[in-house]
């Protein structure tokens, strides 16, 4: 039997998108070595207009808090820093 699909996507398809993306910069990243190397890390996230999306609120301060942590690591990517990018895609 075939289940409904919700128009609004899931936390957790956001949040897999979000490091799919991350690992594939990651794999791209090449060349000279600088400890100034920034990954710039986007994200559209469903937030105002009428539709606007409490999971896509929420996923604003959780992806900024990732990062923060991941930057404020230096045992993980050592030389790199993340930046993210957001848009409302509303």
């Amino acid at each position: 039997m075939l289940q409904s699909v919700s128009s609004q996507p899931s936390v957790p398809w956001t949040l897999w998108t979000l490091l799919i993306a991350l690992s594939r910069m990651l794999v791209t990243v090449g060349g000279g070595y600088t400890d100034s190397n920034v990954l710039h890390i986007g994200g559209i996230f469903p937030i105002g207009g009428q539709a606007g999306w409490q999971g896509g609120q929420a996923c604003m301060p959780a992806a900024r808090l990732a990062l923060e942590d991941v930057n404020a690591r230096k045992d993980l990517l050592p030389g790199y820093v993340l930046k993210l990018h957001s848009n409302d895609s509303e």
